[in-house]
């Protein structure tokens, strides 16, 4: 099974850099796949439903 954070960026996301590469952009998304912050700075992008980087065990051990 894959990991969901070295999963490599997909293809339509690779696709979508083509058309605004070079262009001043901001995304806002409700993916929680994280690919698009592993293909643009943070700032450039909002996560508004978070992503799985952030999820926590309440009863860690």
């Amino acid at each position: 099974m894959t990991h969901w954070q070295t999963t490599p960026v997909r293809r339509l996301y690779q696709d979508l850099n083509a058309l605004v590469e070079g262009k001043d952009f901001f995304v806002l998304t409700t993916n929680q796949d994280t690919q698009f912050v592993k293909r643009y700075p943070e700032d450039k992008v909002a996560e508004i439903q978070e992503d799985h980087r952030f999820f926590q065990c309440a009863a860690c051990v």
